[in-house]
């Protein structure tokens, strides 16, 4: 087995180093200088060649992206998952005193005609594209969205919820209360992606916005991490993990032991911390 591939923030060693993160917490954790604490991790698996999932930590910014890539013709999905994470980057960059929901929509939208144009100017692109799980925080809270199959969590004391639903051919089809083609199994119609950026120009995609509580952890990951890692395990290697980089990798592992048969990826978001809530109080 070899170890994930690890991509580190310092203030995440500001954790308590008792409790696990689902326990105790010290007045280091949380919001750092208004920003929020996170750490991600990523690694190829066994059975993939390359390795074309991307994750963005981006605090200064409040941002924080998972994406998996889809490849086209020659090129690997890695460029454009790449290209993606870039745009988003820049646009919050650029928007910094907007409203985070509309800085999310506007980074997923310009994102996905980004690829699109790319795709049709390098004929390598045509047909890639890619999935995301993204999160902005601000003073207003916690703007989640995600487009595909990527998850976000949110972890609150021993209960993890689910807080996205994947846009495949299964959840569709129950949304508009279809039926499955007779031979198609549902574990097919759950792997067949109806939505992706740099799939079609009118992107549908929707940003829910939640509060930032004391104590919420934020899990976003690709498939190779949450097809193979139960609920019960995540809130388990949350509780018994000392500080982000130790949860990332204990969240990792358990899906390159079972042979995950895709890139593994997750990235952990603190918004806020008990401390943070004092402040604003005063």
């Amino acid at each position: 087995m070899h170890p994930p591939t690890l991509t580190r923030l310092r203030r995440a060693k500001r954790w308590a180093p008792h409790g696990g993160l689902g326990m105790r917490y010290n007045p280091g954790m949380g919001m750092l200088d208004g920003r929020p604490l996170a750490a991600g991790a990523t690694d190829i698996g066994h059975l993939r060649d390359r390795n074309e999932d991307r994750f963005g930590v981006f605090p200064d910014l409040g941002l924080f992206v998972v994406g998996d890539g889809m490849s086209g013709m020659i090129a690997s999905g890695e460029v454009v998952t790449e290209l993606a994470l870039d745009v988003m980057r820049e646009q919050f960059e650029a928007t910094r005193d907007a409203p985070g929901a509309h800085r999310l929509v506007e980074a997923v939208r310009l994102a996905n005609l980004r690829i699109i144009e790319h795709a049709s100017a390098h004929r390598s692109l045509t047909g890639a594209c890619c999935t995301l799980a993204a999160l902005a925080v601000d003073e207003e809270g916690v703007h989640v969205t995600h487009v595909g199959n990527n998850r976000v969590h949110r972890i609150v004391g021993d209960t993890l919820e689910r807080l996205t639903e994947g846009h495949n051919l299964l959840n569709d089809a129950a949304r508009l209360g279809c039926e499955l083609p007779p031979d198609m199994s549902p574990e097919v119609a759950r792997k067949i992606l109806t939505r992706a950026v740099g799939m079609q120009k009118d992107l549908a995609f929707e940003v829910r916005t939640l509060p930032c509580r004391p104590g919420d952890v934020y899990l976003l990951s690709t498939d190779g991490l949450h097809d193979f890692v139960s609920p019960d395990e995540i809130v388990a290697t949350l509780r018994a993990s000392a500080d982000l980089d130790e949860a990332t990798r204990g969240l990792v592992s358990p899906a390159i032991q079972r042979d995950a048969n895709d890139n593994i990826t997750c990235v952990l978001v603190v918004p806020r911390s008990p401390m943070s809530t004092k402040s604003d109080a005063r």
